[in-house]
Formats: C-alpha cells, structure tokens, sequence
C-alpha cells in the first residue's frame, strides 16, 4: 500500500515536470515568434540588420531612432548602439547577445546593474573630435571611449564619402585628370585651357570644377598640398603659367585652405615624383602625406594680427540626409609670444539676432580639422535649419587680432517650414510634466589634443550681434569685443552627475558647478531652477533628491557667492534609475 502510494507520487511529480517544460517551450516559441511586436518598423529593420552583421547600416538607423523615435525606442536604440560600438572594436559579438530582439517597454531604458560603471573618468583627449560631440564626462557608460572611438571611425566614414563623391564628379570634368594608388589620389592635373582666359583670369562657369578642386583638398585633410605651375616638371614654366598656378593658391585659401599645408613650387627644383607621375603634364596639384606641415607664417606680421584660416565645406547640407561639412581652420605662429585663438559657432536666428551654440578655445599654433553634422552632441536632434556663422578669432600677445568666418547653410526638409523663435526673457512657469518634455539647448565641451587647449561650456546666449542676415558678419568684425551681457535669454541646461545611490558628486560634475558659476557671473541678473532626482527604487528617495538638491546650493551659494535668492530649488522622483541635479538657466527676475 505504501508503495503504491510512492509511486502515484512519483508518477504525478512526473507528470508535472513534463507539463512545466512544454509550457516553457510553448512561452518560449510564443515569445520568439512576438520578439518584434511593440517595435515601429524603422527599429526592426535596424536590429534585423544588426543581427544580420551589417553594422554601419545599422547604425544608421539607430541614429535615426535617437532623432525621432518614442523615448522607449531611444532607449533601446542607446543599448544597440553600445552593442555595435563593441562588437566593432572588439571584432567579436556583443556579450549575451541573441538572435531575438527585446521588445520595446518602459523596462529597456532601465541600465542593468550588474555591468554598469557607477563613475567614468573622461580621456585625456584625442585629436579630430568632432564639433558637435558632447564631452564623455557627462557619461556613466562604461562604452564611452569605445563609442568615441566609433565616432571617429563614422566621421573618416564620412570625409571617405564627401570625397569619393567630388572624385566622382572631377572625374568627369575634362578639365581634370586624376592620378589614383589604391583608390587614393595622389595627383591630379589641370587643362589650363578649359579653367583660365588668356591671362590669369579664371573663364565664366569654372566655379563648380574650382570648388570640387577645394573639396578634394579639404577631404585630403591630412596631406600636403603641392602645386607645380604647368611646365615645372619638363623645366619650361613660362611666367603665364606662374601666375595661374599662383591665381590657383590665391582661390583655394580663399575658400580656407591653409598654408601650412599648402606651397607652390616656383623654382621647379627639388621635386622627386614617383615613376607614375613622371608623365604628368598641366597645373599639377601633387598631394604628399609625408610632408611636415609648416605653421609659419608667410608674411611679414609686424603690423598685424596672427595669420589664420578658416574654411567649410560643403557650404550647404542636409541633416535630415545625414550629411555633414568638413571644417578646418589654422593658427600660425606670430613674432609676438604664442597666439591666442576662440573658435565659435553662431546660429542667425528669425528674429535676425544671433546666438553662440559652441565655443573652443586656447592659445599656440594650431592646425585643425573636424567634421560637423549640425547635430545636438553627434547623435542629438538636429539643429534648426538655416543660416550658421563659423568664426575664428587670434590675437597676438600684443592685442593685435585677427578675425575670419565663414557661413554654412542647414538645408530645410523640403515641403516643411520649420519655426524658429527665440525664447520669451520672462519665461512663464512650467509644470512638471512641461518642463520634462520641454526641448533643451545644451553646451558642452570636447577635448581636442592641441596644446595648451582649453574648452568653455560657458554660452553667451541671447547675445544680440547685428540687426540683418546681411551686416550681421560686418558688425561683429568691426567690433574688437564684445560688451559684457547682463540679460539672459533663452533656456540652457546642466547636469550634475552623483554617484550611482548616494549624494557624492562626481570629479567631473564637480568641475561643471564651476562653468555654472561662470556662467551666472556672466548674466547677474539670470536666476536658475535646479531640480534634484533620485530613482523611486533607492532607500529614502525623497531624502536622496534633498539631499544632492541642497549640496548643489549649497556649492553654488557658499562656494562661488550665488545669491539663494537666484536658485529655486525642487526635487523629483522618477521610476529609472536617475541620479543627478539639473540645472535650468531661467530669464532675468
């Protein structure tokens, strides 16, 4: 009787076990076959093509998503961005990684806890970071120097494409021939009778041959440009032919080209070419990776500024395509101690004024390229369309300066006006919610290997420059400073990292208070909202958003004399994990 008593046991244990493991393969074949559901269509494609190996095309798409998706699928976007940025440095798949693509949900966006990095230290700098990168300080991730490192890779992506497109289309000019290695120009020869009249004048129509001329030397960043006066190489340079490929120097650093990367050989001596140029004939531009670039200047400076350039091309470009300029410009040497040079972007605005969006900074010589895309922080929103002043300003230790700009167009979308206006001074309180959705403009900095750099979050903005689109360049130009503001229009944000559970700030947000500070000097009259989070699921949440909220006014207050009577202070609990103080810079009381 006990025996048969076990064994039903056993036998109804059995059966429950097998009953367990077919319902967990139908949940698990129901789930495999929803994987997709919840998600847009522009997000599955994107992870099928992450699955699929394609890598780049799927970047693309996530950095679309960023843009315009739902905050769930931005979130979700973030996490394969971070998968690939890996995978590409790492050469192997992403940790854990599947072949079924979670589901879009309020959950994804929360970081799992087991490989977050609490506290990121920022790299020491790195050459060619791009103008619209925000500083890695900013983030706890711990892929942050590998997605730098991604950034890099998609920019010199980018300058391969801006290039191979103007090679295209010099390639069908019959004013031009090309000398390839590898599918890299090394040289490429003009027919000086399709681009000059008889003298050096150039003819009427050549512009868009003499422009994507100066696109190919701007997608050749990092190569010294050399041009040999048609005749030079069979020792029979006549003055005309001089002169041209003088007329030719003189456009191309007018379009920005820089001199220190950029000589006419007029002597016709010291020139070794390879075997496969010896043939070549016509106004040469010879292109050579191995030559030192020369940041002396080639005039005489005693009466002037530094000599600098600027340059951007293409001059007009589509976000909305994803496309983006070539920006370079140089600081040469003075006579008079080491330069000082502000490099700034500014955005004319509707109502005519305009506003300072990024400003680098620093002193020494300096050659510089970068790429732009008219992006928030790389992968941010796009800028509103438009007109874009790109300005470089030197000054030599004896306050003699130099001032250079340049404009650069954001196309609009076709078919859609795009409204843009400039912020009420008095803005009018906001609730909760409104403020959450609201958009921000933020300022951040990037490292850039140049010595004695330094780089300001520090944004005049709402300063007012010049009453037309026309004379606004003009003004500033006739201006050697700019007065000092003490209105504050408009809405920017910071925010204050603090150690993941706690109320310790981070090294690098410690460092922000001070550009806040600055900031508030800078505007007197400007009061600030400052707002303390902390994640529902941390002990004492309430006393947690207190708690970062009144050292942070108590830094601003006590440290760097901010009235309190300035800072309105709040604090918000959230349902993901948040562990920050924000910032919002308000209008004048």
């Amino acid at each position: 009787m006990r025996i048969s008593k076990i064994m039903k046991y056993f036998s109804v244990q059995v059966l429950v076990f097998s009953l367990l493991i077919f319902s967990g393969d139908i949940r698990l074949n129901s789930q495999s076959r929803t994987s997709y559901e919840g998600l847009s269509r522009n997000m599955e494609q994107a992870i099928r093509l992450y699955h699929n190996g394609q890598d780049n095309e799927a970047m693309d798409r996530f950095m679309d998503i960023m843009i315009k998706g739902t905050p769930s699928e931005k979130s979700l976007a973030n996490e394969y961005i971070s998968k690939i940025t890996l995978r590409m440095n790492s050469g192997v798949s992403y940790p854990g990684a599947t072949q079924t693509a979670p589901a879009a949900s309020p959950s994804s966006s929360r970081p799992n806890k087991s490989n977050s990095v609490k506290s990121y230290s920022s790299p020491s700098g790195t050459s060619n970071v791009p103008l619209g990168m925000k500083q890695i300080d900013h983030y706890a991730d711990a892929n942050s120097e590998e997605r730098r490192e991604l950034i890099n890779k998609r920019i010199e992506s980018k300058i391969a494409e801006i290039r191979n497109a103007v090679l295209l289309r010099l390639n069908k000019s019959k004013a031009v021939k090309l000398y390839m290695e590898q599918g890299v120009p090394k040289a490429l020869s003009l027919n000086t009778k399709y681009l000059f009249s008889k003298d050096t004048s150039f003819k009427p129509g050549v512009t868009p041959i003499l422009a994507n001329i100066s696109g190919l030397l701007f997608a050749m960043g990092k190569s010294h440009c050399l041009i040999l006066p048609e005749g030079t190489i069979e020792g029979d340079a006549k003055i005309v032919n001089i002169r041209r490929a003088l007329a030719l120097n003189s456009y191309l650093a007018e379009r920005g080209i820089s001199s220190s990367r950029m000589d006419v050989n007029l002597i016709g001596s010291e020139i070794n070419l390879p075997s496969k140029l010896r043939d070549i004939k016509g106004l040469v531009i010879i292109f050579d990776d191995d030559t030192a670039f020369n940041l002396e200047p080639s005039s005489d400076l005693k009466d002037k500024g530094p000599e600098i350039s600027l340059g951007i091309f293409p001059t007009a470009m589509a976000t909305y395509e994803n496309e983006g300029a070539i920006i370079e410009f140089s600081v040469l040497k003075t006579p008079f101690g080491s330069p000082t040079w502000k490099f700034q972007i500014f955005q004319l605005r509707d109502d005519k004024s305009m506003f300072l969006v990024k400003e680098i900074s620093g002193h020494g010589e300096q050659y510089h390229q970068s790429f732009w895309n008219g992006k928030k922080d790389f992968f941010g929103e796009a800028y509103a369309p438009g007109q874009y002043i790109f300005s470089l300003r030197a000054t030599n230790a004896e306050g003699k300066e130099t001032v250079m700009r340049r404009l650069l167009l954001l196309k609009e979308l076709p078919g859609k006006k795009e409204d843009v206006k400039v912020k009420s001074r008095n803005l009018p309180s906001q609730s909760a919610g409104k403020a959450e959705s609201q958009k921000k403009i933020r300022y951040s900095s990037q490292n850039t290997k140049t010595r004695g750099t330094s780089y300001k979050s520090r944004p005049k903005v709402g300063s007012k420059v010049a009453a037309n689109p026309v004379s606004a360049i003009a003004n500033i130009q006739q201006k050697e400073t700019m007065e000092k503001q003490t209105e504050f229009i408009g809405h920017v944000s910071y925010k204050i990292y603090f150690k993941s559970g706690s109320d310790t700030i981070t090294s690098n947000s410690r460092k922000k208070l001070l550009q806040v500070a600055d900031t508030m000097n800078y505007y007197p009259m400007a009061r600030i909202e400052l707002i303390g989070y902390a994640y529902s699921g941390e002990p004492n949440s309430e006393a947690m958003a207190q708690s970062r909220a009144n050292f942070v006014v108590s830094q601003l207050s006590g440290k760097y004399g901010i009235k309190k009577s300035r800072i309105d202070a709040t604090t918000r609990i959230v349902e993901v994990p948040k562990s920050i103080v924000e910032i919002k810079m308000l209008g004048n009381n």
